[in-house]
């Protein structure tokens, strides 16, 4: 949450949305996102691409 409100000038721009309440959201959102796959609990996915 911090790191995300250190960019506050942009998510003011981004939306009318109060920018603690859309990082909050953000962050909730994508990791609900992919819930499913690990029992209902909210985790963040990571892709590792090999060389």
């Amino acid at each position: 949450m911090r790191s995300l409100l250190r960019h506050r000038a942009y998510i003011e721009a981004l939306t009318d949305e109060d920018p603690e309440t859309y990082a909050r959201r953000f962050l909730t959102d994508g990791a609900n996102a992919h819930s499913a796959r690990f029992g209902g609990n909210p985790a963040v996915v990571f892709e590792l691409f090999s060389r």
